[in-house]
């Protein structure tokens, strides 16, 4: 819980959050649901006509919450639902890239792995090192690099 979600709920409780219907009541409302943007989308979306903000509420928000609301500069106030719901699509945007990011790196990994695999059957196959060496360095029984060898010998 942060400093100020502490001192929102010293002074004011959640239950006399809800009777403010002005910007100060949705934006410690904001505050206090930050964490849990599926549950402050709930929230705002039960509010029905309470859920507008100025954009200089907006801009507070984000400097205080650290959150990257959007709002239509060329408009004096800004639904929250609409705000949020564009935080939560940029935060699954943000998890696709990282999820393809992951692959990426995930996929490289598998590369070099079997890169060096196939370096150490050539390796066995010209008679440089023993099936035995060549299983050891790729952290295999012999019976297991026997097979990956066979197998890509067989190709």
């Amino acid at each position: 819980m942060g400093a100020i979600d502490t001192l929102a709920k010293a002074y004011v409780g959640d239950q006399d959050l809800m009777k403010f219907k002005t910007d100060f009541g949705i934006i410690m409302n904001f505050i206090r649901l930050s964490k849990n943007k599926k549950k402050m989308l709930e929230e705002f979306d039960s509010r029905k006509g309470e859920r507008r903000v100025r954009n200089t509420g907006i801009q507070l928000l984000n400097a205080c919450t650290g959150s990257k609301l959007k709002y239509d500069e060329k408009t004096e106030v800004t639904d929250m639902c609409e705000a949020i719901q564009g935080i939560m699509d940029d935060s699954k945007a943000e998890g696709r890239e990282e999820g393809r990011e992951e692959g990426r790196a995930e996929g490289r990994k598998e590369g070099r792995k079997e890169g060096r695999q196939i370096a150490l059957y050539e390796l066995i196959r010209d008679g440089i090192i023993t099936l035995s060496e060549g299983a050891k360095r790729a952290g295999q029984t012999e019976e297991e690099f026997q097979a990956g060898m066979d197998y890509y010998f067989a190709k």
